[in-house]
């Protein structure tokens, strides 16, 4: 079993979380949008500096993401995605009815804004644009403002928790998997400008009751918001120490000629991920097995993409996905957790640096 792992849960002092759920066994509540429920979504209303009625919790950030393309009421049309996320990204748009449109990333990771523009000039049916927020990154997000209006813009925020908030599209959903680096087991959260959507987004999570529309069982349990607010308490402190990961990992690689850190500066970026890009795929693999056989586990986010995927292959690519697979045949994803020093980081780094010189 490795000692190093990737998505190594964030988790809170068990007395805390068994001292929290107290009241779960004393009033019987533990789910349909309970006291524990409200308390989250109000400490992270704080937390984006929203009022309430812009944000509600689901179930998971899948569920999230569709509900919002359900609740939009887009009916039948086409959604641009990237086709470098995980594949949840593109679950959700399929379930909701919806037809994905794989487009190719820039060299800042997330959707070209040039190409989906282009896209938009060639297809009249696309109804909604989803950028991902990729490792924690957010990049054109002036320009994908921009093309509100013409088209629903929808973020994909599983990875950003913590990053930049700034009040952006239609609506922004947010993971607390427990892999994430805001956990709460499973859940998520809908974050929105428009209180009637998060409404809509909030019924429809109740097998859409008082609505028209057809819903589904996507409510935050009382568990799940127990473990997110013991985290979001947290919060502030795991993100500090995980930056000083991010910055030790930089330490060691920077005298590493072509072998990159996909960051940018630790003031833009969470401390969700470490993502490093190798010179080739066949020198990723041998880091993978080498850092295998010393107990460390390095995951290939997001290898492979999306499209070449037997239940996404049927759907079309606009242009082609040259960054996307370049990118995507070179990078793997390092540990990082809050609980790590700086003798694992140069142990890690070690084990790289003798696996590739």
């Amino acid at each position: 079993m490795n000692k190093y792992i990737v998505g190594l849960p964030e988790v809170p002092e068990r007395k805390d979380l068994y001292e929290k759920l107290d009241s779960c066994f004393e009033s019987g509540w533990w789910s349909n949008f309970g006291p524990i429920v409200t308390e989250f979504e109000n400490e992270l209303s704080s937390f984006f500096s929203v009022d309430p009625s812009h944000i509600t919790t689901v179930a998971n950030a899948t569920l999230g993401l569709q509900l919002v393309l359900t609740a939009l009421n887009l009916k039948k049309g086409k959604v641009i995605l990237p086709s470098f996320t995980f594949l949840a990204t593109a679950c959700s748009v399929v379930q909701a009815g919806l037809t994905p449109v794989f487009v190719d990333i820039d060299s800042s990771l997330c959707l070209d804004p040039s190409l989906v523009l282009k896209c938009l000039e060639n297809d009249s049916d696309i109804v909604a644009v989803i950028p991902v927020d990729v490792y924690g990154r957010s990049a054109h997000v002036d320009v994908f403002e921009e093309m509100r209006g013409r088209v629903k813009v929808i973020y994909d925020c599983a990875h950003s928790f913590g990053g930049i908030s700034d009040p952006r599209g239609d609506a922004r959903i947010y993971s607390f998997h427990a892999t994430k680096i805001m956990g709460a087991g499973e859940g998520g959260a809908v974050v929105s400008h428009d209180p009637e959507l998060i409404s809509r987004v909030r019924s429809c999570s109740n097998f859409g009751l008082g609505t028209k529309f057809v819903g589904t069982n996507a409510k935050m349990s009382e568990l799940n918001a127990t473990l997110g607010v013991l985290n979001l308490r947290r919060f502030p402190e795991i993100r500090r120490k995980r930056k000083n990961v991010v910055q030790w990992y930089q330490d060691e690689f920077e005298e590493l000629d072509g072998v990159q850190i996909l960051l940018e500066d630790l003031s833009k970026v969470n401390g969700s991920y470490v993502p490093i890009l190798f010179r080739s795929e066949s020198e990723l693999i041998k880091v993978i097995r080498t850092a295998e056989e010393n107990g460390i586990q390095v995951k290939r986010y997001f290898h492979p993409l999306v499209s070449s995927m037997p239940a996404f292959e049927r759907f079309s690519v606009f242009g082609t996905l040259s960054m996307s697979e370049s990118i995507s045949s070179k990078v793997g994803c390092f540990p990082i957790h809050s609980s790590y020093s700086r003798e694992d980081i140069c142990f890690i780094s070690g084990v790289v640096k003798r696996s590739i010189l």
